[in-house]
């Protein structure tokens, strides 16, 4: 599924185009600084409730979708994706950053600290620690999307061999979450019986 999906095409952004999307529907601490620092320094496209300043019917063609991918839909229409995840806990990801890989956009993570250990390629995502500031992060999404080589580098992941973690954290992830729960519940019935 992630392999066939195009990355997004930054020959068509203009000049002033917003260059980054987000959606939260509830505020947390780091999101309440990091925003407005970034908005400081380029616009955000902000759907959710949180900062909130882009209509869904910004893109009608999202409007009638089921909730993920609405939300998938409308990110898909930027370079990047600001996937700020509610805490910074060992391997808790959420949608923020597994559904971005399906949209063809780069993720911008501030996450789980060993986020980079189940990555498909450690060039699959930005992270935000790995920029001493919010101006210098901005700088370079702005240098991306300028330079389609630089940018295309996030999506050759695309083309290699997964992670072996990454296989594993997606196929637990959400795409299998219903069909992982079912098989856990007959082999436990089963060893319940031969118990």
């Amino acid at each position: 599924m992630w392999r066939t999906i195009q990355p997004f095409d930054i020959t068509k952004l203009s000049p002033n185009s917003t260059l980054v999307s987000f959606v939260a529907s509830h505020m947390t601490e780091y999101r309440r600084t990091f925003i407005p620092s970034l908005q400081e320094h380029m616009s955000v496209a902000s759907f959710g409730f949180v900062y909130h300043n882009t209509p869904w019917d910004h893109y009608p063609e999202c409007l009638n979708l089921g909730k993920f991918e609405k939300k998938n839909c409308v990110i898909s229409n930027y370079p990047f994706y600001l996937a700020l995840e509610s805490c910074q806990e060992k391997d808790y990801s959420t949608e923020k950053l597994w559904n971005t890989f399906k949209t063809g956009v780069v993720p911008i993570l501030w996450g789980a600290p060993n986020a980079r250990s189940y990555l498909p390629h450690p060039k699959s995502v930005i992270f935000v620690e790995d920029f001493p500031n919010v101006e210098e992060l901005s700088n370079y999404l702005k240098y991306l999307a300028k330079n389609e080589t630089a940018y295309l580098e996030y999506h050759k992941w695309k083309t290699m061999k997964f992670s072996d973690e990454f296989e594993k954290k997606s196929y637990m992830g959400l795409r299998n979450m219903e069909c992982n729960i079912c098989k856990e519940v007959a082999r436990q019935r089963i060893l319940d019986e031969w118990s």
